[in-house]
């Protein structure tokens, strides 16, 4: 067995206990000519939180910038930026950065535009705040993580689509936290998905995988991730605008827009919807002209429409000249088989007339 010299005397907490120092504020801002006040606690290996401010040893990187006016309170001399530490039994604080900026010119306030002094009681309360909060990250730094769940752990997405999942922490002192940023994330498939920093999960093509997260040496249980196919997420209409004639017919085309950004042709199937229907007449896409005009053309499939596309109906001579020459052209048969009834049925009296004579 090891030897042990036990003398007589008294150990101080904090000179073999002390485990480090923090300064508050961390980051403090002064204007040149003003005070500055800082407080320095003490942690010990027990997790006791103790003000050494008094007793502490504090130093400046420059003092041109700053000056030390004795426990822990400082004046600001000129603009600049310096650091701040305090030490104690061979112990130093990580140095706080101390910005001063210059002197703002006074300037003759009314009374509710007078800045107005804290009280002693929320400085007290400012600086207990400040302590329990300390407090409470040494707490979390002496934790043990036991497990690690992802959430959601089961989740469906469309071929194309992005996701966030997220990694919980669970303690030893029944605690949790969000360790998502923190965390390493993998997949089973990279084919099926893309897993990426933060919890980012893209989905690539139809298929199933698992998804971990894992954390000082702690892996989650795996979380269920199945892309289906990809969703129609809009309708395009081509050509945005149309114009025919009476007598020529056209074609409109729809094509849906996917989430994996692919697109299919789904003209024949989607429902076509015009604000004024007796213009044209619209079949799987081909457009027929029935009178002069403009109308707007939706189409819907699943109950997503696209945005509306123009049809105009133009007037011309040549049609003119075509329906002109049908009027005609229908006019003269008319014409003809009204003069072949009118002969037919003279002829036909002419005889019974003769027959009747003879």
């Amino acid at each position: 067995p090891q030897a042990v010299d036990v003398r007589e005397g008294s150990i101080k907490e904090g000179e073999k206990d002390l485990k480090n120092i923090t300064l508050l504020p961390e980051l403090p801002f002064v204007s040149a000519g003003k005070g500055l006040s800082m407080k320095a606690f003490a942690t010990y290996f027990n997790n006791k939180v103790e003000e050494i401010t008094g007793q502490a040893d504090w130093e400046i990187a420059d003092e041109d910038i700053l000056s030390t006016q004795g426990e822990g309170v400082f004046l600001a001399s000129s603009t600049g930026v310096t650091e701040v530490t305090a030490g104690m039994k061979g112990r130093r604080s990580v140095p706080s950065k101390v910005i001063v900026a210059a002197r703002v010119n006074a300037v003759a306030l009314s009374a509710p535009q007078q800045q107005k002094t804290e009280s002693p009681g929320k400085i007290k309360k400012d600086i207990r705040r400040e302590v329990e909060n300390l407090k409470k990250r040494m707490s979390r730094e002496n934790r043990n993580l036991h497990f690690l769940n992802i959430v959601p752990d089961n989740i469906t997405i469309p071929a194309g689509q992005n996701t966030h999942l997220k990694a919980i922490g669970l303690y030893d002192d029944n605690s949790d936290e969000d360790l998502t940023d923190l965390a390493q994330w993998s997949g089973t498939d990279e084919n099926i998905i893309r897993v990426e920093a933060a919890g980012k999960i893209e989905a690539l093509k139809e298929g199933e995988s698992n998804v971990y997260a894992s954390f000082k040496g702690i892996k989650s249980f795996p979380a269920a991730v199945k892309v289906t196919p990809p969703d129609l997420v809009s309708i395009i209409l081509a050509p945005e605008n149309m114009s025919l004639t009476m007598g020529k017919n056209s074609v409109f085309k729809a094509e849906g827009l996917l989430t994996d950004s692919s697109r299919i042709d789904i003209t024949s199937s989607v429902k076509w919807l015009l604000d004024k229907p007796r213009l044209v007449k619209i079949d799987k896409g081909k457009v027929q002209p029935l009178r002069l005009g403009r109308a707007s053309v939706i189409a819907e499939y699943s109950g997503l429409k696209s945005l509306p596309a123009r049809v105009e109906v133009l007037f011309t001579w040549g049609y003119l000249a075509l329906q002109a020459f049908k009027t005609l052209f229908i006019i003269f048969v008319l014409t003809v088989i009204g003069f072949a009834a009118l002969f037919f049925i003279t002829e036909n009296k002419k005889n019974a007339l003769k027959s009747k004579i003879e």
